[in-house]
């Protein structure tokens, strides 16, 4: 025969397991749980990678584009306003200036920002792009004459890390951007 307190004791278990049945431990994730974390630590991972390694081959790219520009533009200058247009390349400060038609010291407005057009890269859009060389025959500039030829053919070389770009710019005054590779031997 069953006591009052037995009874009792056996209804508070069964409620107990009724109400807290869905709160209560389990041993384990399920599979659903698990594949949830690998996926959201996949595309976290994939994002910070993106961020950390990829974006100095972006500035690096981007700067390569900017002077490829900046040249096209100062050639399209002296053959539009019948002059001659200079750009000079500093790599110890890793800038370069572009300057006034017929001018060595006075630099063209950017038409962009209305300031004086020089360029400052290992900063802002091009933070950890050096300027490592810029040779145009002996010279560290180049002129671009009213008909849009340049006084002579150079290399200028930037780099990011490890990563290099190269521009050569041609007798025609073509301007092209290409990827140095640098062998290490074991």
């Amino acid at each position: 025969m069953k006591t009052k307190r037995t009874l009792i004791t056996n209804i508070a278990q069964r409620l107990d397991r009724r109400v807290t049945g869905a709160f209560a431990p389990r041993g384990g994730f399920t599979t659903v749980e698990l594949i949830s974390v690998v996926v959201i630590l996949g595309i976290v991972s994939a994002t910070a990678l993106t961020m950390f390694t990829g974006s100095s081959e972006y500035r690096l790219d981007a700067a390569a584009r900017k002077i490829v520009s900046d040249i096209r533009y100062a050639q399209q200058l002296a053959m539009d306003n019948h002059g001659s247009y200079r750009i000079s390349f500093d790599t110890s400060s890793d800038s370069y200036t572009l300057y006034a038609k017929d001018s060595n010291t006075t630099p063209a407005t950017d038409p962009f920002t209305g300031t004086a057009f020089t360029v400052q890269l290992d900063s802002d859009v091009y933070s950890g792009v050096t300027l490592t060389e810029a040779v145009f025959g002996s010279r560290s500039y180049v002129v671009f004459d009213e008909e849009g030829d340049p006084s002579s053919t150079g290399t200028i070389a930037i780099s990011a890390g490890r990563m290099k770009r190269s521009i050569t710019l041609l007798d025609t005054g073509l301007a092209r951007i290409a990827t140095m590779v640098e062998f290490v031997e074991n």
